[in-house]
């Protein structure tokens, strides 16, 4: 049997009601539901929110732009006999 609960504290809430007696003794198995593709977006929509009003965000980015240009570019050899 399979029944969505939510966790409050040391108990879980069922969704609905599954006929058991009170005070039957169970085993659960508990397994957290994968976030929906809408909660997933609703919380990087949260995170990237965060920096909104972060007045040092230009400057981190100025910084690792300038590293970037500063970085010699890697030799690539195209020999496969080395």
């Amino acid at each position: 049997m399979y029944v969505q609960g939510i966790v409050k504290g040391k108990t879980i809430e069922l969704a609905q009601p599954i006929g058991f007696p009170n005070g039957m003794n169970i085993m659960i198995n508990i397994q957290p539901l994968k976030p929906t593709y809408q909660e997933q977006q609703a919380l990087v929509d949260q995170l990237c929110g965060v920096w909104q009003d972060d007045s040092s965000i230009p400057k981190i980015f100025t910084e690792i732009d300038e590293q970037r240009h500063r970085s010699l570019p890697r030799e690539i050899t195209f020999d496969l006999s080395s």
